[in-house]
């Protein structure tokens, strides 16, 4: 009697388990199945030309991502500390069909001191970085952060925001956008620059590439 409840019993846990395992796989593969759906409709709804966008799909493009310190001058961020920022940006860059360029591929090409003046808005650097490369189009982003201590609570607050600035293989400014935070608690500005992008990439894409076209003519 003992020995067939037993038997049930181990019966019953097997067959549970393979139930949590498929529920659980199920539910991350529409996670991703969300984030795909989210990169294909990214475009839709925003005011830019058809044969713009088409023709912003045959040119190459090279995101830079840069960190101001306090005296102001930004520097290139490490992409083994900054790669899944730079992930984030490039895929959903390539997702919607545009040509972008790996970080060693960037690295190979172009010194750091050049990808820092470029950074610094300097337009001969972007215009040889883009030669360098061979890069259509220049996407800088540069990171800034300002903390503080909120005296009411007695904790760290930080206020974060992304300045983004499409250039062309001239070095000129063909558009640019702003994404901002509201103050976050703590002091991992790393964490907290990676929600900003996961949470503003989309937007800062739509407003960049329908001011290029709106401006393009």
């Amino acid at each position: 009697m003992n020995g067939t409840k037993a038997q049930n019993l181990s019966t019953e846990r097997s067959n549970t388990i393979p139930e949590v395992t498929t529920s659980w796989a199920f539910s991350f593969s529409e996670e991703e199945e969300k984030e795909r759906i989210s990169d294909r409709n990214l475009m839709k709804g925003v005011a830019i030309p058809s044969s713009c966008f088409n023709q912003l799909k045959t040119k190459k493009t090279a995101v830079i991502i840069g960190e101001s310190h306090v005296s102001g001058r930004v520097f290139p961020i490490s992409h083994s500390t900054y790669r899944l920022h730079f992930q984030i940006i490039n895929q959903k860059l390539r997702r919607l069909g545009l040509k972008t360029y790996t970080p060693e591929e960037i690295n190979k090409q172009i010194a750091q001191a050049e990808i820092s003046a470029a950074l610094n808005n300097d337009p001969d650097a972007a215009l040889s970085a883009a030669e360098r490369l061979g890069a259509n189009f220049i996407l800088r982003g540069v990171i800034r952060s300002r903390s503080q201590i909120n005296p009411i609570v007695n904790a760290h607050e930080v206020f974060m925001n992304m300045a983004f600035t499409l250039s062309d293989a001239s070095g000129r400014t063909v558009a640019d956008a702003m994404a901002r935070s509201d103050s976050w608690s703590g002091a991992d500005t790393l964490s907290i620059s990676l929600e900003l992008v996961r949470e503003k990439a989309n937007s800062v894409i739509r407003r960049l590439y329908r001011n290029y076209c709106k401006h393009r003519g």
